[in-house]
Order: C-alpha cells, then structure tokens, then sequence
C-alpha cells in the first residue's frame, strides 16, 4: 500500500486515493517555476523548489478530494439557502500552487459578467508556516494580489476593486480559508490570477471564469429614489437599465450632479404573485461613477442578491409605479402598499445618545414597527417588548445582551435601555433579522457639527 493510500485511509475516506497525473504535475511545476537557461546558483535553487513543489503536488490531489468531501464551495460562502439550483455554473476544481511552506488554493469560484466570486485556501506546511499564517502580520492590505487576464493579450486586467471576508467555520490550525468578490469586467478576461505575498512572485494560481448569463431590462425613465445617509430628503433619480443575474442586481442611473447622493429604490414581483423588496433581496456591494460623463452624470449601483435566484422565478422589476417584465413585455402601472415606502424617524433628545459601548443611534423601536406595521407589544411586568413582521418575531428584553428571534437566543450590539418610557435599541442585527435597511441620516450632506437628524428606514 503506498504513503498516499495509507493516508487516504486514515482520514476515513473509501476507495483508493485518487493520484496525480506525472504530465500534469510536470505542466503545473513548469507553469509555476518557469523554464529556460539560468545560472548556476538559479538552477540550484530551482532544483530545490522543484523538489519541494513536486512534493506538494503530490498532495494536491488529497486535497482537491477533501474539499469535494467537504462540499463547501463559493456558493455556500457567499449566498444563504439552497444553492443547488446555480450548482452547475460553480467551477469546484480546485487549482493550486505551492512553494513548499504554503499551498495556495483557489478552490472554487462562479461568476457573472461583472462580479467573480473565489474561495481562496492558504495551507501550512510546516511548522513554521503555520505560525506564520495565523501571525497578526500575515493579514495586510498586500496579503492577496488578485488580477483579471485579458482574452487574447498578455497584460493583466486591472480590476475595479475586491473584498474578502474569512470563512472561519472552514479553517483548521493549519489552514485559513476566504471568500473574494471581485469587481471586474468578466466578460472581457479569461480568468483571474491569484497570488499570495508570502509566496514568490511568479507563483500564482490562475482560474478560468464562464460568466452566467444576465438579463437586461431597459428603463430610461426618471422617478422618486431612496434616501441617504447624507440626503435624508431622498429626491428623484434617473434609471436607464437594471441587469440581472442569478448573483447580483446592477442599476445603471444617469442624470445630473443633483442625484449623487439618491438611491435606487426597486421591487421584485415574483412568478408566485407576492412583491419582495431590496431590502429583502439583496445588499449593496460597490459602486462608481462611469466613464461616460462627469460625477453624478453616470452611476452604477452593484447589489448581491442574499440568496441566489432563478430567474425565472422573477416575473418583473417594479420601479417608478411601474413594473417591467424580464421578458421584455409591455411595462404596466402598479399600486405599492404605503407601507413598502422609506419613512424617517426624527430625533429627539432620547435618540442622541448612542446605546452602550457596542451599540450605534438609538432607535426607538416602537416608531420602527409603527412606519413598518408590524406588531409590537409591551410588558411592563417583563420589561419585553414582543415585536413580529415578516414572520419573524423578536423579544426584546430591557438590559439583555441577546434577544429571542423565533425562540432562538442571539446576541445584541447592546442591551435596550429605557429612555423617556421608550424602549431603545442599538439596529445592527435587526436588520438582518426583518429584511430591512436602516441608518441614521442628516437631511442635508456631511456635518460633523452637529448631530444627525433622523432614522430612514427603507423596509
């Protein structure tokens, strides 16, 4: 029995362990140490890390199967609920480079023609590195190097920007493991390349991106926005297209420097009849201003859907009283519920003060489920306050640091405090909870001067 299948059976795994092709650990050691005449000195060294990398390599597949074993991927890092309708377009091969220290894996990744989503794993293979990879130093702004690679050229694409979020449930003490989005123009790359500082720089990993198909829906039409942190007031906002993918929502606005600081505000009508709300659907990733004219003249607003969606299941986009089908239909009027529309909650002398330590503006609960019509309830023997909409119902408790949602116990920012026979509460987590946005706003721009004037609540 060889090394590889002792292993393999040692973790528990049937069957015998999958082994590497010799051609391909060859292609990929060529690939990531590179060829031709070097000098002496050089060619030792390389010698050495070919070695090494070929040791590795012959690990690769081990690893490769633990992941598919595992059946984490991008879309389980990225999205909540049942992605398997969207399982298809996840490319779950894994692709690895290793210098001997570290294997840095991009273990899977989907994408759409904007957005790239990757699942980056840096292994440790020796004691040393294994202090180094959990070491404060070893997380920096220069940590990854993430480049799209043009179709047809040499040069790299440069990308928009990427953030990265640690998938801490996925590592072990010899392993880190996280999630990238990336802002890139997928339609004109083949892929993307990956590289870690602590590794050399010819040293990468480069994977292939098939984006998923979008939809457009053309608008060009110009109606009332969202409120803002700096424009309380919201406004009216040009809308020329909104695309759709399984992944994001991407509105493209243009208009004049007067709507920089107004929001999007869109619905979804379902293929089962019921209207669900942005809030609901999908969070604000990026955004920017576009070639095609000055600031304010051209914005793109970037969104992740929550949980990826089957498009066929979105019947239209409802934006302005009116409701587009993704079929390219006939656009056709619709009456919004009053109570779908943004609302503020002005401050008072109660809401200034920030709740706890931990805790941002207090907001008064109570004027919250009012504007939304949710159900709210007040015991004065307890000191809870029973609040339900959308079906989710959350207990508040004056002085607890967790809340009852739906029975189950989660943590608080900050414990509610009673101000003026009102309950207050720090908002971070319910807005999760409930599916809503809200933030505390000044009604005209940037004033460090003086206190901010109201919540907007977009439900």
């Amino acid at each position: 029995m060889s090394r590889m299948d002792r292993l393999w059976k040692a973790v528990g795994w049937k069957g015998a362990a999958p082994m590497p092709r010799p051609a391909e650990v060859q292609k990929r050691i060529d690939r990531a140490l590179g060829q031709g005449p070097q000098p002496a000195e050089r060619r030792r060294q390389m010698k050495m890390r070919r070695k090494a990398a070929a040791l590795a390599l012959s690990v690769l597949a081990l690893t490769g199967a633990a992941w598919a074993a595992n059946r984490f991927n991008i879309l389980d890092a990225m999205f909540e609920g049942d992605a398997s309708i969207v399982q298809p377009l996840a490319d779950d091969q894994p692709r690895q480079v290793s210098d001997g220290n570290f294997t840095l894996t991009v273990a899977s990744s989907v994408s759409d023609d904007r957005t790239a989503y990757l699942l980056i794993q840096v292994d440790a293979l020796t004691e040393q590195a294994k202090e180094r990879l959990y070491s404060e130093e070893f997380i920096h702004m220069d940590t990854f190097s993430i480049r799209g690679i043009w179709k047809n050229k040499e040069d790299e694409l440069w990308i928009r920007g990427w953030s990265m979020g640690e998938e801490k449930s996925q590592n072990t003490d010899s392993r880190r493991v996280w999630s990238a989005e990336v802002d890139m123009d997928v339609d004109e790359a083949q892929g993307v390349r990956v590289r870690l500082y602590d590794m050399a720089e010819e040293l990468a990993v480069e994977t292939p991106l098939v984006p998923a198909e979008s939809i457009v829906v053309q608008i060009g039409e110009k109606g009332p926005g969202a409120p803002t942190v700096h424009n309380s007031q919201g406004g009216q906002i040009q809308i020329e297209q909104i695309s759709l993918s399984p992944f994001t929502c991407r509105v493209e606005s243009a208009g004049d420097v007067e709507q920089r600081e107004i929001d999007p505000l869109i619905f979804f009508r379902m293929a089962d009849g019921s209207l669900r709300t942005q809030s609901q659907m999908m969070e604000f990733t990026s955004g920017g201003v576009g070639e095609e004219g000055g600031y304010g003249e051209h914005r793109t607003f970037n969104y992740r859907f929550k949980s990826v969606q089957d498009l066929s299941q979105i019947q239209a986009i409802a934006v302005f009283g009116k409701e587009y089908p993704l079929d390219g239909g006939e656009a056709k009027s619709v009456q919004l519920d009053s109570k779908l529309a943004p609302f503020r909650i002005d401050f008072d002398e109660t809401m200034t003060e920030r709740i706890g330590e931990n805790g941002g503006f207090a907001l008064p609960i109570a004027k919250m489920c009012q504007g939304l019509g949710a159900e709210y309830h007040w015991d004065q023997a307890g000191q809870t306050a029973t609040c339900r909409y959308r079906d989710t119902e959350i207990v508040f408790t004056v002085g607890s640091d967790t809340a009852l949602v739906n029975g189950r116990q989660e943590e608080l920012n900050a414990p509610p405090e009673l101000r003026q026979g009102q309950l207050m509460i720090s908002s971070n987590k319910i807005d999760d909870w409930w599916g809503i946005e809200s933030f505390a706003a000044w009604d005209d721009g940037f004033d460090t001067e003086k206190d901010r004037d109201c919540w907007i609540v977009i439900p």
